[in-house]
């Protein structure tokens, strides 16, 4: 696959949202280190594994993102060229307790840890073994350099690569494109026509709209957070899509607007906006899907539910919004 040439600088300005995690990150240490956990029935080939991984390195440039910022300039990053990944051995099987609770304990200790967001990568590789037939890696790695669509990229290889080199073959270097490339594409676009759609979106609205029970009877934001699977069954999973095709629109669509219900409700208010995460890969650069990198954005989604007189007129004033 071929495409255009772009040129491409040695610096680039942070992304919007790489911008937002930024700052969130040097307010809240940890809000947006995740941890990857791939556990195994069977020991793993530790110097195979670690070989995957450092190719996994070389091979997506956004993995080598070095993030660089001062008090009053743009913050910057740049690829560094090569850099030795983190990687260690820790061995839990003397340690008392489940495989479980031995998991969460680790993962805590990690996440206190933490990454020092000037430090090049930001990530580590932590193999866990609980015993000769269970063991386990975390892949602790900084949302900064990376998002939802990657991590499937990244670990294909991995294991991949993986296999490769337990067969004795030499790893293949993936079909992708870098993220550098991504950021020269970024750098050259004119985005006053989006800024003054989201200007004339977001016109008359001045305060934000509270997420729900996250505030004390004090008033004071507590921060709190919890992960809650709901899972549909086939027929629900019918209907919905149905639903979705009936009003002419999408299921993430309908999940938005009861979304917007939801906060409406709990914020006592009529005209609510909230984010919505967009993968930056759709109408953008050539051969973005290709591309590993955080190009995600999070884009303003304003609804007002009054304002339409059936749920059919609301979900169309919904999907003309972006």
């Amino acid at each position: 696959m071929t495409h255009a040439s772009i040129p491409v600088a040695g610096a680039f300005r942070l992304t919007s949202t790489q911008r937002g995690m930024l700052a969130e990150s040097l307010l809240h240490p940890g809000v947006y280190l995740e941890q990857v956990v791939a556990e195994f029935a069977e020991p793993l080939d530790v110097g195979h594994l670690r070989g995957a991984w450092q190719h996994a390195l070389s091979a997506f440039d956004a993995l080598r993102l070095h993030l660089d910022w001062s008090p009053g300039a743009d913050a910057k990053q740049r690829i560094e060229t090569s850099t030795e990944l983190p990687f260690r051995v820790v061995d839990l099987s003397d340690r008392s307790g489940s495989d479980r609770a031995r998991l969460d304990d680790f993962l805590r200790r990690d996440r206190r840890e933490g990454l020092n967001l000037q430090t090049v990568p930001l990530m580590r590789i932590t193999v866990l073994i609980f015993d000769e037939k269970h063991w386990a890696f975390v892949w602790t790695i900084h949302h900064t350099i990376i998002d939802g669509a990657s991590y499937v990229v990244v670990l294909k290889h991995v294991f991949d690569t993986y296999d490769r080199l337990l067969a004795g073959q030499q790893p293949v270097r993936p079909i992708s494109r870098s993220f550098e490339t991504f950021l020269a594409w970024l750098e050259q676009q004119d985005f006053t026509l989006g800024h003054r759609h989201i200007d004339r979106l977001l016109e008359g609205f001045s305060s934000a709209t509270p997420l729900p029970l996250c505030y004390g009877q004090n008033g004071v934001y507590s921060g709190r957070s919890q992960e809650v699977h709901a899972r549909l069954t086939v027929d629900e999973s019918r209907a919905v899509t149905a639903a979705a095709r009936a009003t002419a629109t999408s299921v993430n669509a309908l999940v938005q607007f009861a979304w917007a219900l939801l906060l409406s409700r709990y914020g006592d208010s009529d005209d609510v906006v909230f984010g919505a995460t967009w993968s930056g890969r759709i109408n953008t650069l050539e051969g973005a899907e290709l591309v590993v990198g955080p190009c995600l954005n999070t884009l303003p989604v304003r609804v007002n539910v009054t304002e339409s007189s059936t749920v059919r007129d609301a979900l169309r004033r919904l999907r003309e919004q972006h």
